[in-house]
């Protein structure tokens, strides 16, 4: 039976009882991990925290990862280096099917804030760059575990998926409402950029127009009506 402090008692036929604590991420328990240097006890945490969150956002969507693929894609994330992340993670969306690249995009983001969260916005720059369809999806994720870099997150995301900035926006100001005016100011400073880029550009067929000034030739003799009002005329 579970006891009051979440220990597990069983009762031997000898009338002993043994008592084993709760077990924790990999079968191993808390007193296991607390046993090992400091390092492997901030990995294995740090793991877990990511799995944790990765599933509650992939569990709400129909599963389309199992937990195995989550746990090797935030692995990969957790090894990888910071510089490394961006390309990583953009490559690893693309690679999955339609269907699952908003979840791969949900589990790569997450990993990526937990682990390495300077490297926050490359990486979520660089998979909605390549995956503009994830875009919703990335900054759902990258708000849920760091709602600290919200604006710049945002401000990123819909630079490089314009088509999606009205999507993101909504989903952004449901994760945090208390900075959906700074939001909505962001997407619609980039609006007013893009329209007076727009209207200061002429784009041909093969690329910008540019005028060339080419000169008349030499300026003609003026002639008049009236004979003797132009003297070099015979």
């Amino acid at each position: 039976m579970l006891s009051f402090h979440g220990t597990y008692e069983r009762r031997n036929s000898d009338n002993t009882v043994d008592f084993k604590p709760p077990i924790s991420h990999k079968g191993k328990c808390w007193l296991e991990l607390l046993m090992q240097s400091p390092m492997n006890i901030f990995s294995e945490i740090r793991m877990s925290a990511a799995l944790v969150v990765a599933g509650g956002l992939i569990s709400s969507s129909a599963l389309a990862l199992s937990s195995a693929e989550a746990e090797s894609l935030t692995k990969s994330v957790n090894s990888a280096r910071a510089a490394e992340l961006p390309s990583l993670a953009a490559k690893a969306v693309a690679k999955a099917s339609k269907e699952d690249r908003g979840y791969v995009a949900s589990t790569v983001i997450t990993a990526t804030g937990l682990s390495h969260p300077s490297a926050l916005i490359s990486t979520i720059s660089a998979v909605v760059k390549k995956n503009p369809e994830t875009a919703v999806s990335a900054v759902e994720a990258a708000l849920e575990v760091a709602p600290d870099q919200a604006s710049a997150v945002v401000a990123a995301v819909v630079k490089l998926a314009p088509t999606q900035s009205d999507k993101v926006v909504l989903a952004a100001s449901k994760k945090a409402p208390a900075k959906a005016a700074s939001f909505e100011r962001e997407i619609a400073s980039l609006r007013k950029a893009r329209n007076i880029s727009a209207a200061s550009t002429i784009v041909g067929g093969a690329g910008d127009i540019t005028q060339t000034a080419t000169g008349i030739g030499a300026v003609p003799t003026n002639l008049y009506a009236q004979p003797g009002a132009d003297l070099d005329r015979p």
